[in-house]
């Protein structure tokens, strides 16, 4: 009897100590923390390596450790994000658009580019314009791949215009290009 007894304390503590480890995902400050993570590992691909707590300066600051409940957001955050991108080959190299001479000798895309606004056919999007080259920052299945603008060295300060992302596009409609012409 005495057994049974301790078997069942243990099953309730066990039970209760579970249920004190979970973290509640609907709560405001997991969701807080989870659309930080989101938002760093969209802006930055450093975020995409980092360890635990690591993403506490983009999100948390220095005002406080981040908690159990901001790890998990973090983890969370870091998982989905993957699952939507993923790293590859293609991440950093340089690309340009395909063209074609016009009829009256100037350069037009192969067909219309559209810049969508999330790595789906389905999303908004608008049509390229720019002749310009870019890099890639993240690739996502179907194809797609995350662009962002190059120095441009005709500026006065040719960084300042570099890394904005322009958004998600078909890999198919560009050309690989000497890392040198995005540097």
């Amino acid at each position: 009897m005495k057994k049974i007894f301790v078997i069942a304390v243990l099953s309730v503590a066990s039970i209760s100590m579970a249920q004190a480890a979970a973290v509640n995902k609907n709560s405001p400050g997991y969701k807080e923390a989870y659309n930080c993570a989101m938002e760093a590992l969209q802006s930055d691909p450093y975020y995409v390596t980092a360890k635990g707590s690591n993403f506490s300066a983009a999100c948390v600051g220095n005002s406080r450790d981040p908690d159990k409940e901001d790890l998990q957001a973090w983890k969370d955050a870091k998982q989905d994000y993957l699952k939507r991108t993923k790293v590859s080959k293609n991440v950093g190299q340089c690309v340009y658009p395909k063209t074609k001479f016009g009829a009256n000798g100037r350069l037009v895309y192969t067909r219309t580019i559209y810049i969508f606004d999330n790595p789906s056919a389905s999303a908004p999007k608008h049509e390229m314009t720019a002749f310009s080259s870019f890099s890639i920052k993240a690739e996502a299945d179907g194809g797609f791949v995350q662009l962002v603008t190059v120095p441009d060295y005709d500026l006065p300060n040719p960084d300042s215009v570099a890394g904005k992302v322009v958004g998600w596009v078909k890999l198919s409609d560009f050309d690989f290009q000497a890392l040198r012409n995005c540097n």
